[in-house]
């Protein structure tokens, strides 16, 4: 066959059919955009709330760089940051911390950076700059403001240096400063490096400086991506002579990972369960779409076949054919992308913010990751084009001869004559009708068929969210207050117990039926323990902060870790919950026994492989009276000036619950009775936090005062409740049902589309036959009545498939959720179900009352006379 070139001439007839096709065109545009809107949503959802998480970490860990070396001489900083695996760096040089006065709660480190390294910080000045001449500074808005210094450029600023026990003041002028990140742990101060390198010729430094790396250069790096990051820093090391496994070899590095990152510390399994979740709801959002645009493009062709079958008989082959529906596919596409991008983006980020505040507490950061345009462009047009594949052939493949005589009958089966039976003959007919096309039918029903089910699935899902189960994890008492640090996991220091007037105050409230306090030894206690009894409690993530020595013991060698001790009053003591042995209060205050404790998994099951003791053993434990910590937050060491030891029997082993622990994982923990731990650990004994039950319907008189005294006395205090968290219940609850309703809705949207697109355009390529029909006696509204009913039976077919997958999925699927949602027990619902039946039904009689409307325009004979 002669090549001609005619594409000029496909297209142009691509281009007029398309305009040709207005109710189509306007169907499969805003099927389009719905299906990109769904793609986008998922995948700027997905990106954005890892982005969070990630963003929301670096602030806390203080930086985004993915990793680095520490405690370098400026010898190895030059060999090793022109590695060609480091992308980026950033240098740093250590001085000192500010640690007193008003700088005792909220730690300052002291030193020169460049401005790479103060960007991976988040510290980079955005009024001034940082230090250009020796007696400059760049500072955040908090240090200056515990100076008391305006927040100006070229302010004197005078700070306190304390260099081997004795305060210098050094003045500045003010370079630049930035606002503190609230999520940020410490501050930062930028000097100088020839202010750096002056103090330290002038001043030796101690052993606190020394820890803390003073005089030498931190190299933080970042590579091409956030994978194999320790990997990657091993090998810039073994390049350059050194190792970093061995910290007591002579060429050993001591390296940093940033641990932000979730690739850092996320499983295998865990990414394959994101992975596997993102794969289904894509392929849920392919099928959707698919069942659309695909049965839009079938009715067209249907519609439209006697013209594909005037364009063979003048020579157009399959090939062009097929291409004259791809050039209009892709026209839709131009059309609708932008809009379901932006709409997706947006509701994506709308979606992010809502889960990211319900599940973490996290800020959001929002991110404008292009991967997320690309990909929902992609697989957006990926199936616009799978859509439109099997019509084009479809039209191609049809002959002259087929086009001239199609009507639209059940393909490839022989029509059997039926009997006339007496009966109601316009319901038979629209039954009849429906099994013409039977390959359309099934999809219309199907398309109906899915919005149902993942709104019933949507619902039931959000109706088993069990709020007894819920609350029970997170609250034991009416109510449990404390320091609000205690509700960030940061308890830790005497400075954030329990005031003595605050507990007085809570005592002289009226209607209380029990209260009682929780200590933790906030000091440093020691437990000697095995190599392999200290792995026993700590989770996979603390594993790789294990240092280089400890590894290289035997798993019989000795250890003497720090544990954590709880002190109980009678009141909470009631809600241990043993799990190995039992021991009563009484037996407990007399301080020859104590109590294991261990943690346990979302069912309430006891992690008791993970118990460094059994019950029966005795225990040793060394309590430091004076201590002292010298070097930063991460490498402080600890020199104890003097301690004492006291033998316990473990007396039994049982589960505090999590809301009255500090809550933090990982580590060895014992309950002592309250007496006792004051006696052993002293002013460390401090009081983490008070738990009050009320009597009936007085729980409002302990929330009125519990609001008003943080509000008026102490606002570093916080609270929990029953009450509150029931209402955080349905907020949590609230976000599944929103989330879930709104991609039910989008779903139903492209399932009522359509429906309509099937129906009107059913209508429409019928008129010549419902013309012959009035013709021979069937009067308007039988014909009418004859096009309701058919709407109704896919409407009625629509939910009762819905109703055999709901079965399955109830049963598959939600009744299966038992087991792996701890706070899900699994409820039959009907509502959402019989309310889309009434939807149905109703789109059924309106939507093809309507179409015939635009029929019945024309005449019977006007009908009648049209060219199909």
């Amino acid at each position: 066959m002669l090549r001609v070139r005619n594409q000029k001439t496909i297209r142009r007839l691509a281009s007029r059919s398309f305009s040709a096709n207005r109710l189509r065109n306007i169907m499969a545009v805003i099927a389009v955009i719905l299906t990109t809107l769904l793609f986008s949503a998922l995948f700027t959802t997905a990106v954005s709330v890892k982005y969070s998480a990630e963003q929301s970490t670096m602030r806390q860990v203080g930086g985004y760089a993915h990793g680095g070396f520490k405690d370098l001489t400026e010898e190895q900083k030059e060999a090793l940051k022109n590695h060609p695996l480091i992308e980026k760096y950033g240098t740093n040089k250590v001085l000192t911390a500010l640690e007193e006065g008003v700088f005792e709660k909220n730690r300052v480190e002291v030193r020169y950076i460049d401005e790479i390294g103060a960007d991976m910080f988040f510290c980079s000045p955005t009024t001034g700059s940082l230090p250009k001449t020796a007696r400059e500074l760049a500072a955040d808005t908090w240090v200056l403001d515990q100076l008391g210094v305006p927040h100006r450029i070229g302010e004197q600023i005078t700070v306190p240096f304390v260099f081997h026990g004795e305060t210098r003041e050094e003045t500045f002028t003010l370079s630049g400063f930035w606002e503190k990140d609230s999520a940020a742990i410490v501050s930062e101060m930028w000097l100088s490096e020839e202010f750096v390198d002056e103090m330290l010729s002038e001043y030796t430094p101690d052993n606190r400086m020394i820890s803390m790396g003073a005089g030498k250069w931190n190299l933080d790096i970042c590579f091409a991506d956030s994978r194999n990051i320790r990997e990657n820093l091993k090998t810039i090391a073994e390049d350059h002579g050194y190792q970093i496994e061995d910290a007591g070899a002579e060429n050993y590095l001591h390296t940093g990972v940033n641990w932000a990152y979730l690739s850092t510390h996320s499983s295998q399994g865990d990414e394959l369960l994101g992975i596997a979740a993102v794969a289904f709801l894509t392929l849920m959002i392919v099928l959707t779409g698919y069942l659309i645009i695909y049965n839009i493009f079938q009715i067209s062709v249907s519609t439209d076949i006697r013209f594909y079958g005037l364009l063979k008989t003048i020579g157009t082959t399959r090939r062009q054919i097929r291409a004259m529906i791809r050039l209009q596919a892709l026209k839709l596409c131009i059309l609708g992308l932008p809009l379901g991008l932006l709409a997706g983006y947006l509701a994506g980020n709308r979606i992010s913010a809502i889960v990211i505040k319900n599940m973490s507490q996290q800020q959001v950061y929002q991110t404008l990751n292009p991967w997320i345009f690309f990909g929902a462009a992609l697989f957006s047009l990926l199936t616009v084009l799978l859509s439109c594949h099997k019509p084009g052939r479809i039209a191609g493949a049809v002959s002259p001869i087929e086009a001239v005589r199609y009507t639209e009958r059940a393909s490839g089966r022989k029509q059997k004559r039926k009997k006339d039976t007496p009966g109601p003959k316009v319901f038979q007919m629209a039954l009849a009708n429906l099994g013409r096309n039977r390959k359309k039918t099934v999809l219309v029903i199907l398309s109906l068929s899915l919005s149902v089910v993942l709104l019933y699935g949507v619902s039931a899902f959000s109706a088993g969210f069990d709020m007894d189960k819920f609350v029970a994890k997170f609250v034991t008492a009416d109510y449990l207050a404390g320091h609000k640090d205690v509700f960030k996991n940061r308890f830790g220091s005497e400075n954030q117990e329990l005031k003595d007037g605050f507990i007085a105050s809570v005592s002289s409230v009226e209607g209380i039926k029990e209260s009682g306090l929780i200590y933790y030894d906030t000091g440093n206690t020691t437990a000697p323990m095995t190599k392999a009894q200290y792995l026993r409690f700590l989770d996979p993530m603390q594993l790789q902060f294990l240092g280089d020595e400890f590894q290289a013991l035997k798993d019989e060698d000795l250890t003497n870790p720090s544990v954590g001790i709880y002190g109980l009053d009678e009141m909470p003591f009631q809600y241990l919950k043993f799990v190995d042995g039992e021991v009563d209060y009484e037996e407990l205050k007399k301080g020859n026994v104590i109590i294991q404790l261990v943690h346990q998994d979302d069912y309430g099951n006891p992690y008791l492989e993970r118990a460094p003791y059994s019950v029966g053993d005795e225990v040793t434990f060394t309590f430091a009276d004076e201590y002292e910590y010298i070097g930063d937050d991460m490498d402080a060491e600890l020199v104890i000036y003097k301690s004492h030891e006291k033998t316990y029997t473990i007396g039994a082993t049982a589960i505090l619950p999590g809301p009255l622990t500090v809550r933090r994982f990982g580590g060895a923990n014992f309950a002592f009775a309250s007496e006792n731990l004051k006696k052993e650990a002293g002013e460390k004994a401090s009081r983490m936090s008070c738990l009050v039950n009320m009597e009936e319907g007085m729980e409002d008189q302990m929330e009125e005062f519990l609001e008003k005294y943080i509000e008026n006395v102490d606002s570093d205090l916080d609270f929990e409740s029953k009450k509150g968290f029931s209402s955080q219940f349905q907020s949590f609850r609230q976000m599944f049902l929103l989330i879930g309703s709104a991609a039910s809705l989008v779903v139903a949207l492209v399932g009522v589309l359509n429906f309509i697109n099937a129906i009107v355009t059913g209508i429409r390529a019928r008129r010549r036959e419902m013309a012959m029909l009035q013709s021979i006696g069937m009067t308007g509204r039988q014909l009418k009545e004859m096009l309701m009913l058919e709407g109704c039976a896919y409407g009625i077919s629509a939910i009762l498939l819905s109703l055999i997958l709901s079965l399955l999925m109830q049963s598959l699927v939600l009744g299966q959720l038992e087991h792996i949602l701890w706070f899900f027990t699994a409820k039959w619902i009907w509502i959402p179900i019989l309310g889309m039946l009434l939807v149905f039904l109703a789109l059924g009689m309106l939507i093809p009352a309507l179409a015939y409307r635009t029929v019945e325009r024309q005449s019977v004979v006007e009908r009648l006379r049209e060219a199909e």
